[in-house]
């Protein structure tokens, strides 16, 4: 009995698009080239570091010279935005629109409560690490 097998090629809706026609296909080339800007844009990277400040994305969690800091969900995000973007002035609109939904984008204040709140979680009392740019954004320092 001479038996033959016949293996499929897997079928991605990825591929499938790509076959349809030159307009779906012109869409995901386009949009595979947004991606590949997000990600460098970004620079992700699974543990970031600013002096002895260690986050571990991953593990949601940070230390502080070795000792581990709490923070809410909120602060974890709001800190990681800025060791992603060190030694940047990042505006608190930018903030307000990468962490928050769009009904709190023109209420600044909840920036200030949480960066207060980070501030005492990292001993940053004197903005060290976390400065202020009046009437601006924020930037974190390199430590």
């Amino acid at each position: 009995m001479n038996c033959h097998m016949h293996i499929k090629p897997k079928i991605t809706l990825r591929n499938w698009l790509l076959n349809k026609s030159e307009h779906t296909k012109g869409l995901l080339h386009a949009f595979d080239a947004e991606c590949e800007e997000v990600t460098c844009e970004h620079n992700y990277k699974e543990y970031l570091t600013n002096g002895d400040l260690v986050m571990d994305v991953k593990a949601q969690q940070v230390t502080l010279a070795g000792s581990p800091v709490k923070l809410s969900r909120t602060m974890f995000a709001l800190l990681e935005y800025l060791m992603r973007r060190q030694e940047q002035c990042i505006p608190y609109e930018e903030i307000l629109n990468a962490l928050w939904s769009c009904e709190h984008q023109k209420k600044w204040h909840y920036i200030r409560v949480f960066v207060y709140e980070l501030r005492m979680a990292l001993s940053d009392k004197e903005q060290r690490i976390i400065k202020t740019v009046q009437h601006v954004g924020l930037i974190m320092n390199r430590i």
